[in-house]
This record gives structure tokens, sequence and C-alpha cells, in this order.
């Protein structure tokens, strides 16, 4: 099986909120491989002026030999203050 990221990472574009991509491999270094060529691409991609699309990727690994990839949803942003008040911020 030929291992191309890059339909990997828009595979994982097209998830829904709170589902995840789980890639598994046969090894840990099978793993090491592929979470590295994941997280150089998806560099490549952000350097390459695409980082509105690709900054919300999330790639980690597993328990296991597994890739995880899924999508940042920020519901929202905010600044706690000393005081313990919170101020809600805008991006």
């Amino acid at each position: 099986m030929q291992i191309n990221t890059q339909k990997i990472l828009d595979r994982t574009l097209e998830l829904k909120e709170g589902n995840q991509l789980h890639l598994k491999c046969k090894t840990s270094k099978e793993r090491d491989v592929l979470y590295s060529d994941l997280i150089i691409r998806r560099s490549f991609l952000i350097r390459d002026e695409l980082i509105d699309k690709y900054e919300s990727v999330v790639i980690a690994t597993g328990s296991g030999n597994d890739v995880l990839l899924s999508k940042i949803v920020i519901a929202s942003a905010g600044i706690r203050k000393a005081d313990g008040t919170e101020e809600e911020i805008k991006f």
C-alpha cells in the first residue's frame, strides 16, 4: 500500500466535528515514520500559504502503533485574568 500523506491530510479535513482518523501501523518504527512524514507535509502545506486550511489538522500518536488525526474546532477563546474575570477574544 502506497502512502500519500497529502490524501491523508485532505481526508482529515473532511471529518465531522469530534471524529478522528486512526491509522494503524504494523510496527512502532512505521508509526514514527508516518507521523514524521505527516508533520513535515503539514508544515510544507502551511508554509505554502495554505495555512487557513491545514493549521486546523492535529496529528498525534495513539496507543500501540496508531497515528491519530483530527481537526481543531475552537468554540470560543478567552483570557482569564488574575482577578478571576474572563474576557472573550476573537481571532
